[in-house]
């Protein structure tokens, strides 16, 4: 069993277009039904949502009424105004979990650093007490433009800008793995069984390295 944190990124950011949807709407729906599922596997869980300062904070917990709550919670979560700060979301979070704990964070927490070359320290410190899950969808709006088709207009420039943003994602990514961070990005249909599979994974090494 497992104690769970869901830290969502509710920084202006989220407001953001993803496939159709929110940005918002797609992080709440996948937490929703990643703590139906950890609530069905015994775990506990909590809900951290943050921009510049804690929104919505609330420690893990079990049982169906903690669930009912934390999705109610989910149901009425907005955008914020302000740009999101890992740091302050990381502190926060060590705060509310105890001595072993998994934290899922739903959006890229290094997405305001593109020159970033470390993991903020308080993000790093999170990492090396509890298991962290970055989940990250993929940007297939994005991935279609950086192959399209010759019949666009601008071609060149729009494939180079959307490779370019693809890249820089990927380099994020990897410095969040330098840094102990488990990350997970794929096709949203995809995403729910990859994010417990990186739990667990995530989960057993913090484990063998205390």
């Amino acid at each position: 069993h497992l104690e769970v944190l869901l830290c969502i990124d509710a920084g202006c950011g989220a407001a953001a277009e993803h496939d159709a949807r929110d940005e918002r709407g797609a992080r709440v729906n996948l937490a929703a039904r990643l703590a139906e599922s950890a609530r069905a596997r015994g775990d506990r869980v909590g809900l951290l949502a943050f921009s510049d300062r804690v929104l919505v904070s609330s420690p893990p917990v079990g049982g169906p009424a903690a669930l009912a709550r934390l999705r109610s919670r989910l149901a009425v979560l907005a955008p914020d105004a302000l740009p999101a700060d890992p740091s302050v979301a990381a502190r926060a979070a060590a705060r509310l979990l105890r001595a072993s704990g998994t934290v899922l964070w739903f959006g890229d927490p290094l997405c305001d650093a593109p020159r970033a070359t470390a993991l903020p320290p308080s993000l790093r410190a999170l990492a090396l007490r509890h298991a962290v899950v970055v989940v990250m969808p993929r940007e297939a709006a994005v991935e279609a433009l950086a192959v399209a088709p010759p019949e666009l207009p601008r071609r060149g420039y729009i494939a180079l800008a959307a490779e370019r943003r693809l890249a820089e994602a990927r380099a994020r990514a990897a410095l969040l793995r330098d840094g102990g961070v488990e990350v997970v990005s794929g096709t949203t249909a995809r995403l729910e069984p990859a994010v417990w599979a990186a739990t667990r994974r995530t989960a057993h090494a913090s484990r063998r390295a205390r």
